[in-house]
């Protein structure tokens, strides 16, 4: 009888893992999130060293075919707790979308390097195309 409680007890604890978000959305798209995007797009280390810099938590990200404005909208809204939803690539009616509550980058570790998951699918899957479709409020599609 222990036996079976200790390894319902391990199937409970292991089965909350299974469903990570790349971060969970608290706040949502507006005139005063948008402005600030803009005044952090525009500082130096956003453009010299997000990307490319070994301390930066979004070292990794690839963005030879995913335009960069997509990735760095991806860490605003990240840093900023809003949302982010872009539509599947190669995406089913199953999973036509992918978006900041998403889990199918779990197995990336932790919520920076989901980020980067994410990002660097984007990039993989959109090679010889020019688009990533972005939605900018959880309240669509």
């Amino acid at each position: 009888m222990k036996t079976i409680t200790f390894i319902l007890f391990v199937l409970i604890l292991t089965s909350t893992k299974l469903r990570a978000e790349i971060w969970t959305t608290q706040n949502d798209w507006n005139s005063h999130y948008e402005h600030q995007y803009v005044r952090w797009y525009q500082d130096n280390f956003v453009h010299l060293k997000i990307l490319t810099s070994k301390q930066s938590p979004y070292y990794g990200i690839h963005t030879e075919s995913i335009n960069i404005q997509y990735a760095l909208r991806a860490i605003f809204a990240k840093k900023h707790r809003l949302p982010f939803k872009v539509k599947n690539p190669i995406g089913s009616k199953s999973n036509r979308y992918i978006d900041n509550e998403s889990n199918f980058f779990d197995s990336a570790g932790d919520p920076n390097r989901r980020l980067v998951a994410l990002i660097n699918y984007l990039s993989q899957t959109t090679k010889g195309k020019h688009t990533v479709t972005l939605f900018t409020s959880s309240r669509l599609p």
